[in-house]
């Protein structure tokens, strides 16, 4: 066996050392996605989307935003069914036809009735001390799902070429 043999016999990383390296990419991914979905349940919550009366313009404003910036070549259509009431649909396609994967989720949350009886303020999106929670109207029902659907979308669409069909992100306006 000649020297170019035996390097090209070698891996070019050691195997312990490229599976430490997969998993602390894999990390960094988490990490930053995990980063993007704080970020934007938080910016989601922030915006008040009470039903009654039924105004989630903002709401719908700031998950188009969001979209729009962070998913490129998404189709982007906005249906307003009534005063204050926008539901959003985003869409981004393989080249070929094919299954829809659809998101589904509302945008507007249960109206603030007394903000005295509330331990953080109601609209304000805190995390806990030790950053494992985050509090306030929606963050659960259903802000925080949007949020992880947007998620989703941006880490499926670097893989929508590869598979055929459609994925498609429907917060409505007026579940509550």
């Amino acid at each position: 066996m000649n020297q170019n043999t035996k390097l090209l016999s070698q891996p070019l990383i050691p195997i312990a050392q490229f599976n430490t390296a997969q998993i602390s990419l894999r990390n960094s991914i988490s990490s930053l996605l995990f980063l993007f979905l704080l970020k934007t349940t938080q910016s989601l919550r922030q915006a008040a989307s009470p039903h009654p009366p039924g105004d989630v313009l903002l709401a719908a404003t700031l998950a188009v935003e969001v979209v729009e910036e962070h998913i490129p070549d998404t189709d982007v259509c906005l249906h307003k069914t009534a005063p204050g009431i926008m539901n959003v649909v985003a869409t981004i396609s393989a080249s070929q036809p094919g299954k829809t994967l659809l998101f589904s989720g509302h945008q507007d949350t249960y109206p603030i009735s007394n903000s005295a009886q509330c331990t953080v303020p109601a609209l304000e999106g805190r995390l806990s001390d030790d950053d494992s929670r985050l509090y306030g109207r929606g963050a659960a029902d259903m802000k925080g799902g949007i949020a992880a659907y947007i998620v989703a979308m941006r880490a499926l669409v670097d893989f929508i070429d590869a598979e055929d069909g459609t994925i498609v992100l429907a917060p409505a306006g007026d579940e509550e």
